[in-house]
């Protein structure tokens, strides 16, 4: 069982997530109480694109599968960090730090582009879910 004995990296409505105790490349998201419906989701999303197989993982982080920890069960995901190996923070983040979002439109279109290739349909809004962008914001953070 692992220990998750730090501060989360971020935290939703149902969900928070810790850099990983073992790999700081990984990232585990653990439900609040139960496992949480958006976690039955996202792990039936991950085993359906490894079974398809074939998809380009550029934009999507990679499943490692699931574990236990002392706070419950997780899902293991890869990390993503920005170019300087800081973790990446939400596109509200960037926003609302005056960024615009005609910035991150190149990101968000090659996105965009990379769900359609690969037939993923998210079904979020969220701009908490989004994340890992280079633009010429990040000078600003």
């Amino acid at each position: 069982m692992l220990q998750i004995i730090k501060d989360p990296i971020g935290r939703g409505k149902q969900r928070a997530c810790y850099v990983h105790p073992d790999d700081p490349r990984k990232a585990i998201k653990i439900s609040s109480g139960e496992i949480s419906t958006h976690s039955r989701r996202e792990i039936k999303f991950y085993r359906k694109l490894q079974k398809r197989g074939g998809v380009d993982e550029k934009h999507i982080p990679k499943f490692y599968g699931l574990c236990e920890t002392n706070l419950g069960q997780g899902i293991v995901v890869d990390l993503i960090r920005n170019y300087d190996g800081e973790v990446s923070r939400p596109l509200n983040w960037y926003l609302a730090q005056g960024c615009l979002i005609e910035e991150f439109e190149p990101y968000l279109d090659e996105l965009i582009h990379s769900f359609l290739h690969n037939l993923i349909i998210g079904a979020t809004q969220d701009s908490t879910s989004l994340g890992s962008f280079h633009g010429s914001c990040l000078s600003h953070s």
